[in-house]
């Protein structure tokens, strides 16, 4: 139960010594983000206060959370001055030296806990007993500060420009005659932006003859000795010096010794000037008396011809009361706010947010004794003052509800927001919309009309095309609903989509709520955030109307994160920030600003919104870190706002989630050398440097290569160039539109490429972008990189696995063109359908809202007259030709070999014990192979030690991966390799680092090893061998009388504690990354291992599916149960094989809603006649009476039988329906031969589908 501070007064709360010099004043027990120590980390933190008026030395004090240890943390001899403040740090870090920065070695419980400050005497100087309250997110709590808000803003004042010095200081204090008068705000605005923030105007006085104002605001104190501090609060352009009674209080972009025609030293951002920035005007306080006294201000223009100037102050005096309570706003360092008892607890709504159909009464409450609740349905944040909450609300069409509560000596409730959508209303959205303003601030640089633009164009919407498809469009993708204040909004002087920032690194940012809103009520979440416009494009007014934003979840606006599954399979569940991509180029929303009109006719007819998502998706497909993310419709203040991509942010944060250590270690680096996004560009510049050595001739040599290879990692500069290439990405790449990374501590990190807003792609088939070489990007390491004989050996490596043997990249020469049913032909335009397929419905909602943006006579852009061409050409023109294109191209600059590499007989996959291998290479050539995973070729090119010639069929007696390269002369091919599973025993699954999964029979995380029996018969493991150390096969032994039955897994502890229990291993893993072996009870045969590098907390390494070969890592394991990505994927079910004819059954492709996937068969001798059956369920038992032991009962079960007496190998496409209800269901395919009406042979695979 969570106590209030009423409570908690009843057994004397804060208890201060009367005579203590020393006091706690404040503290913050859940710090999210309103004071990071030196090390980056929120930690949280104490404020004391010398309240004595001399000096005081802190040697001998001691703060403590434990009333049994007084002396549990104490502070070095730190000297703290009369009526200054010192911060300290709740951390547990411990360090206790002075003049650095303070950390107690106790960290605070924010459920409340005892916390007092002790004096050298031993007496108590504050106590907080028995404890303190529960406390909230970056909420303070401490001593009530006295406010006294002495000048405001829109207080009256006066103003002169100077037309000499002869006034010299005397304006700062006493009284003058003969200034303008008026109330702040003081200053002009000869372009847009501040006109609503200025009352008194100076532009016939100042503009182009003075850059300089004086400003005086008189005001009144009755007893100043109550104050103890006191902040001057300033929203200005350009610059300032202030005083107060002639002290000089405050100053920013001022000269030292200012004239009376000074001007400002550089020039300030609009988006800053608007906001208040505060200064510490404690000096001005000795000077304060009582009755009038005046605020001096010296305004600064950046020159006498800018065109806009700017002066608001506030200032506000502040001191100490008795009171204890959780402060309005946390001070850190300064004199304390207001405080409150506590605050009201939250209310709730008896109906959910989301999408409706019929009128509905909904009815709000607060559980909170006398407290009023309050509402708006105009987007806004209720006040006090807002309409009092009459009782339950009938809702006929679209709402955004607001409530608040409050009640008087506490804070507020929290907001409730609920968006209740009505899809009719969005359908009608007309042209313009009560309350929200009919043009967006004028014209822009560029000329064009920048009118408001709102509706859902009805000849769209009424089309009976797609009038039909609406309700569809709208429920494939989830909403998500931004609800701010309209101002800021909407506003023309500090609304975020209107005013333009001057300095993109420091943008407008509102308090916005956000909604998530599952169409079918599966999922839905609302927190409190910040947003802003994001993208270098959507900072150009008005490039494009509609603009990308950007989410950043921070204490200051509520949760410190987001912390929701959210962008599925492979995503975190944790994020710091989100951003909602409009997409920019290749939109219909993008102007014709520059380059001509024809140029950006043909951007609009060539519209995707999913080029960059294509490109996010494929490099994760080649073994990238995935940028995720998911359509969405935004909705912002109510009103349907477009389709967008939500997705992640490669920063340092993502680094952190994803690759590991701290988020303050990352060095981030985005679109050129000096964008440094975190941390420095230190690191990223020595890499430059390195490879520009001497020209480049550096990094030809092996010296200079292996140089390189310390510190990036060039394998993941390969997969990024490639894809990149392949793409045809140009303009605005390599010069823009990248990220690299690195952890600047970890030892032995390197640096890594990450794929973004690749939207300049997929156009001309023929484009060759292999020869750009820009400095300091990602292009140039490659480029001096392609001159080292061994980076060529590698690319053409990378290259054969994407183009060739089903790789991500792969396009059958003999059959390219794009055919749904076989969508293993064409690997690229399988992907590039499947999302294609998943936006289609989204699109005419998109075509409603913004097609017509830019069209000024005719249809507007629609889904079929524009989108769907642009799509089929990519389909059927573009893929098919692409890869062969790209191929001769690396082989034109020799970055893929000549010569032909070999071709398996079968490229990987399981494989019964006694497999018979065979390969085939060019003609002339030798075929070098190995089975014990090293390459057949040598650093220089010598044939490796290890190496075999392939003289005849290779048979595969245990699990391996096979390497081979044909030679021809000296010129090897690129390395073909592939792995092979043998059926038996497999090691299935590996958690090196549990740190909050299961738990052993003694309580404890411990790392485990998974075990499988994929095979159709029962295996006996005793005596069978593991070991984390291929030198010691028979570390440690599986016991006897282990039988694993088909199917069932078996799970080992690896933590060198056997006495823990039988299942519990003589050894450790190692979370920096190595290898578990699982070895037959001869302890020499290898049945099968797994290898694997450094592991990030809670993910785990397995097989794909239950048995199969590739290896994969899951960021939920799944001890004793299903391996499969997230919820979905492939393994194998029951298999009934008889041997007399062994079935191989290959799942290809990706099991998802829209797309299609292929079941291949290949048949062990002899070739037999064969079934496939599909179902969605199982047989348990053998169908009685029938000779065929069948794994789907055809007489109880409903099935597709996709072909009947059938001969040999075979491959069969199932294409799945584009229905969302799909997900989740499993389908089995079974195939079995027959021969004389007896079962000859069987297989089956059970298959979830995929998201």
């Amino acid at each position: 139960m969570r106590l209030s501070l009423t409570a908690f007064l009843l057994l004397v709360v804060f208890v201060p010594a009367v005579s203590a010099q020393v006091v706690i004043t404040e503290f913050m027990a859940r710090n999210g983000g309103t004071l990071d120590d030196q090390d980056g980390d929120s930690s949280d933190w104490i404020e004391i206060r010398n309240t004595g008026p001399q000096s005081v030395s802190l040697s001998g004090y001691r703060l403590t959370d434990d009333a049994t240890d007084p002396a549990k943390w104490m502070f070095p001899a730190e000297t703290v001055a009369a009526g200054a403040h010192l911060v300290v740090f709740a951390s547990s870090k411990n360090r206790a030296v002075a003049g650095l920065e303070l950390h107690t070695n106790f960290k605070l419980d924010a459920e409340g806990e005892y916390l007092a400050l002790f004096a050298p005497g031993g007496s108590v100087a504050t106590e907080f007993a028995p404890a303190f309250p529960p406390q909230r997110i970056d909420v303070a709590y401490g001593l009530e500060g006295i406010q006294a808000d002495l000048v405001v803003e829109g207080a009256p004042c006066e103003a002169l420009v100077p037309s000499n010095g002869n006034l010299g200081s005397t304006w700062q204090s006493g009284a003058v005659s003969g200034w303008l008068t008026g109330t702040t705000g003081v200053g002009f605005e000869q372009g847009s932006g501040y006109q609503s923030l200025i009352s008194l105007n100076l532009a016939s006085v100042m503009y182009g003859v003075n850059p300089s104002a004086y400003i005086r605001v008189p005001f009144n104190v009755v007893d100043p000795s109550v104050f103890e501090g006191m902040t001057l609060r300033m929203k200005y352009d350009d610059g300032f010096l202030a005083y107060v009674n002639g002290t000089l209080v405050g100053s920013s972009n001022a000269p030292s010794t200012p004239q009376w025609n000074s001007t400002a030293t550089s020039n300030r951002p609009d988006s800053q000037a608007v906001v208040f920035e505060d200064y510490d005007a404690g000096g001005g306080l000795p000077g304060l008396v009582a009755g009038t006294n005046v605020l001096a201000i010296q305004g600064l223009n950046v020159s006498t011809t800018n065109i806009d100037f700017l002066v608001i102050p506030e200032l506000v005096a502040g001191g100490y009361g008795t009171q204890t309570g959780f402060l309005v706003e946390a001070t850190p360092g300064a004199v304390n706010t207001e405080s409150v008892i506590d605050f009201v607890a939250d209310l709730t709504a008896t109906v959910p947010r989301g999408l409706k159909s019929t009128a509905f009464t909904v009815d709000v409450s607060c559980p909170t004794p006398l407290a009023t609740i309050r509402y708006t349905m105009d987007s806004s944040v209720p006040t006090e003052t807002s309409p009092i909450y009459p009782g339950p609300l009938n809702i006929t069409g679209s709402t955004v509800l607001r409530a608040r509560a409050f009640l008087s000596g506490w804070g507020p409730s929290r907001t409730l927001t609920h968006t209740y959508v009505f899809p009719p209303d969005l359908f009608n959205q007309p042209a313009q919309i009560p309350g929200l303003p009919n043009t967006w601030g004028g014209t822009g640089s560029n000329g064009l009309s920048i009118a408001a633009d709102y509706e859902m164009d009805p000849t769209v919407t009424t089309d009976p095309a797609y009038a039909g498809r609406l309700q569809t469009a709208l429920s494939n993708h989830p909403i998500v609903s931004l609800v701010m204040d309209p101002d800021q909004w909407l506003d023309p002087s500090v609304g975020i989509y209107i005013s333009p920032t001057s300095d993109p690194a420091t943008p407008r940012e509102a308090f916005t709520s956000v909604e998530y809103i599952e169409p079918n009520g599966s999922g839905m979440f609302q927190i409190d955030a910040g947003v802003r416009v994001s993208g270098n494009g959507s900072t150009h007014r008005w490039s494009s109307k509609k603009l990308s934003l950007r989410l950043l979840f921070k204490g200051a606006y509520g949760a410190g994160k987001l912390e929701y599954p959210l962008l599925g399979e492979g995503a975190t569940t944790s994020f710091d920030t989100l951003t909602l991509d409009a997409y920019y180029a290749f939109t219909w929303n993008y102007a014709p600003y520059y380059n001509g009109l024809s140029t950006w006719l043909y951007r609009w007819q060539s519209a995707q919104y999913l080029r960059d998502h294509f490109s996010s998706v494929l490099y994760a497909d080649l073994g990238g870190a995935a940028i995720h993310g998911k359509w969405v419709h935004l909705m912002i203040n109510g009103v349907y706002w477009g389709l967008y991509n939500l997705h992640e942010r490669p920063d340092e944060n993502y680094m952190a989630t994803y690759e590991g250590g701290d988020p303050d270690d990352w060095d981030v680096m985005r679109h050129n050398q000096n964008d440094v996004q975190s941390g420095n560009n230190a690191g990223w510049i020595a890499l430059r440097d390195l490879v520009n050595q001497s020209s480049g001739t550096y990094v030809q040599t092996q010296a200079g290569y292996d140089a390189v290879k310390q510190i990036l990692d060039v394998e993941n500069l390969c997969d990024y160039m490639i894809m990149n290439l392949f793409t045809g990405f140009s303009q605005d790449w390599p010069g823009s539109n990248w990220y690299a990374a690195h952890d600047r501590v970890t030892p032995g990190a390197k640096w890594k490429m990450y794929s973004w807003d690749a939207e300049h792609t997929l156009k001309d088939v023929n484009q060759n972008s292999t020869g750009y070489s820009t400095n300091g990007s990602p292009a140039r390491l490659y480029h001096r990189l392609r001159q080292n004989e061994e980076f060529k050996v590698l690319f053409g490596d990378r290259v054969h696995r994407f183009f060739f043997n089903g790789g991500p990249l792969y396009v059958n020469p003999q059959i390219p063109a794009w055919d749904p049913q076989n969508p293993q032909n064409n690997r690229p335009s399988a992907l590039y359908a499947q999302l294609a397929n998943e936006i289609e419905d989204g699109i005419i909602m998109e075509s409603a809202r913004w097609g017509d943006v830019f069209v000024t006579s005719g249809p507007p852009y629609t889904l079929d007259n524009f989108w769907v061409v642009e799509r089929d050409r990519i389909l059927n023109q573009y893929f098919p030709q692409r890869a062969a294109i790209v191929l001769n191209q690396f082989r034109s600059i020799d970055l893929y070999p000549t010569v032909d590499a070999p071709v398996f007989s079968q490229h990987g996959g399981t494989v019964p014990a006694g497999f018979v291998l065979n390969a085939t290479g060019p003609t002339g050539g030798t075929i070098w192979y190995t089975l014990d995973g090293s390459d057949p070729r040598l650093q220089g090119g010598a044939v490796a030690g290890t190496a075999q010639t392939w003289t005849g069929p290779v048979t595969l007696a245990q699990s391996t991966t096979v390497k081979a390269r044909a030679r021809v002369g000296n010129d090897w091919s690129a390395l073909n390799e592939a792995p092979f599973l043998v059926e038996g025993i497999s090691v299935n699954e590996v958690l090196a680092k549990n740190v909050n999964g299961i738990v052993d029979q003694v309580g404890e995380h411990e790392d485990w090893i998974e075990l499988v029996n994929a095979t159709s018969f029962a295996v006996d493991l005793s005596g069978y061998f593991l070991t984390d150390d291929p030198a010691s096969p028979t570390a440690w032994a599986i016991p006897a009388g282990t039988l694993l039955m088909p199917g069932d897994t078996y799970l080992v502890w690896a933590d060198n504690e056997p006495t823990d229990g039988p299942n519990h291993a003589t050894f450790k893993l190692d979370a920096g990354g190595e290898q578990v072996s699982l070895f037959q009870p001869d302890g020499v045969t290898l049945q099968d291992q797994v290898v694997f590098g450094p592991q990030l907390d809670d993910v785990s390494t397995g097989r794909l599916f239950d048995g199969a070969a590739q290896v994969v890592t899951f960021p939920t394991p799944s001890p004793d149960a299903l391996n499969a990505p997230g919820t979905c994927g492939v393994r194998r079910y029951d298999m009934r094989d008889p041997a007399a004819s062994g079935i191989d059954l290959d799942i290809l492709g990706n099991p998802a809603p829209g797309s299609s996937f292929t079941v291949q068969l290949r048949f062990g001798p002899p070739q037999s006649l064969h079934h496939v059956l599909v179902a969605f369920a199982p047989s348990e038992f053998p169908v009685p009476g029938t000779s065929l032991d069948l794994l789907v009962d055809l007489s109880f079960i409903d099935y597709l039988q996709l072909n009947s007496d059938n001969w040999g190998d075979a491959a069969y496409a199932i294409g799945l329906p584009n229905d969302p209800a799909l997900v989740g269901v499993t389908v089995y395919v079974q195939a079995y031969a027959i021969a004389a009406g007896q079962l000859h042979g069987s297989n089956a695979v059970e298959i979830r589908i995929c998201p």
